[in-house]
């Protein structure tokens, strides 16, 4: 089981080095054996998409989602949310 400052440590998937590993290489590379259940439950929901170099996230639907970068959401949410005067 993970301890509290792992699960803080790979908080967002973009910062799970083994997962994107895993991920970019479409499952060719095996992470070591204490991260595989953490990268492979976090994959199962997950696919990167080489053409568009980003990673998306599979809805129960099947339908794929981008998942930006950590750096990008603070942007995408001031597009969508603008803050207005009072």
């Amino acid at each position: 089981m993970e301890q509290p400052s792992q699960r803080e440590q790979y908080r967002d998937v973009h910062t799970d080095q083994a997962c994107m590993n895993w991920l970019k290489s479409r499952g060719a590379i095996e992470s070591p054996e204490t991260d595989m259940r953490r990268v492979l439950s976090r994959a199962r929901s997950c696919r990167w998409n080489e053409v568009e170099g980003e990673l998306c996230l599979i809805k129960a639907n099947a339908k794929e989602v981008r998942v930006p970068k950590p750096e990008d959401r603070l942007d995408l949410v001031k597009v969508c949310f603008p803050v207005r005067a009072v």
